[in-house]
């Protein structure tokens, strides 16, 4: 029986981040799965368009939210390194991949010095928004958890005819912190404007608000628990309670 290495093995051999002597036995798998070989160049696809990708505006009014956060003593979510691109928008690309699209993204912690690290990072007191890209195994249930939410903010769900899952904030959402791992992402303190998650119908997805599940995909299934919940086809338009 041939074992096929695990799906973040995979993305660190892409990366380069893989020692000896594991990077040989990976490299001597590839060598003989195709399996592995077509998710590996899918790997690479994903970064490749990531990095292509055109750069989009921090919405009005968001760099000054982040700040004053930060001023108030909270969390502040930002790039620790450069990562792959996280400062450029995503094309929609292929499986296995997890989008998060607002003010921070993946792979992030507390930057002390803020408007300094924004100034030498991006030039000037303006950024673009920071993409978050998890690469992720959709075989594995992904929960969004959008947590600190009024009623003022609307969340709408949609199954996409793709192969990627999706999140992003419009509007004064952006203001959000966005926080992704290989289990999904929450996002805290989106209280008006828009979020948006896009997911295909294979994904196994559960969307929380507040604390309290709202809506599961389940294997092409729509399952709504809350009655606040208008289904219209395949989109899901899903309001936090006050």
């Amino acid at each position: 029986m041939l074992f096929h290495p695990r799906f973040r093995t995979l993305v660190d051999w892409a990366a380069g981040r893989m020692a000896e002597p594991a990077r040989r036995r990976v490299s001597d798998h590839l060598a003989q799965c195709d399996r592995c070989r077509t998710r590996v160049a899918r790997i690479r696809e994903i970064r490749h368009q990531a990095a292509a990708a055109a750069a989009v505006e921090l919405p009005p009014g968001a760099l000054e939210a982040v700040l004053a956060r930060r001023a108030a003593g909270n969390e502040v979510l930002l790039p620790s390194d450069p990562g792959p691109n996280l400062t450029r928008s995503p094309a929609r690309v292929a499986a296995g991949v997890l989008l998060v699209l607002g003010v921070a993204g993946t792979l992030f912690a507390a930057v002390p010095g803020l408007r300094e690290w924004l100034a030498e990072r991006f030039g000037g007191k303006a950024a673009p928004v920071a993409a978050g890209v998890t690469l992720v195994d959709l075989d594995r249930p992904i929960a969004i958890n959008v947590i600190d939410a009024d009623s003022s903010l609307h969340v709408r769900f949609a199954i996409v005819d793709d192969s990627i899952v999706v999140v992003r904030a419009e509007g004064g959402a952006a203001e959000a912190v966005f926080r992704t791992s290989a289990r999904g992402v929450d996002v805290r303190g989106a209280r008006r404007g828009e979020l948006i998650v896009e997911a295909p119908r294979f994904a196994s997805l559960t969307v929380s608000i507040n604390g309290r599940p709202v809506m599961v995909l389940d294997r092409g299934r729509i399952r709504l628990p809350d009655g606040d919940s208008l289904l219209t086809g395949s989109t899901v338009y899903l309001t936090p309670r006050p």
